[in-house]
């Protein structure tokens, strides 16, 4: 009479899978996702061009308007499109608390 008391064998020395762009994608798409996703994108769009439309806006037509120029007109330029990313990150989490949860009670 043997009994076998080994234990049964396990998986954990399979290596998973890391989940890439093609899970997140479908992950960011499914329905409850899809407005985090879109806000998401908007914003990343937002970090990028506004900061640089204020830097040459106020470079090139701004400041040189008031007397500005050299090395303060680039100081300036470049703390007013510092300032934009501020108002963007804040917009961007406001908007976050302010999202409507599929389990929350309306108001």
């Amino acid at each position: 009479m043997s009994t076998n008391s080994d234990p049964a064998p396990t998986t954990t020395n399979i290596p998973k899978k890391k989940p890439g762009m093609k899970e997140f994608v479908g992950l960011m798409s499914t329905p409850e996702n899809r407005m985090v996703a879109i806000k998401l994108v908007k914003y990343t769009i937002y970090m990028f061009t506004i900061p640089i439309a204020i830097y040459f806006i106020f470079n090139k037509f701004v400041l040189p308007d008031f007397g500005i120029i050299g090395n303060t007109k680039d100081s300036l330029s470049a703390v007013a499109a510092v300032v934009s990313v501020q108002i963007i990150v804040v917009s961007y989490i406001v908007s976050a608390f302010n999202e409507q949860h599929p389990g929350d009670d309306k108001k």
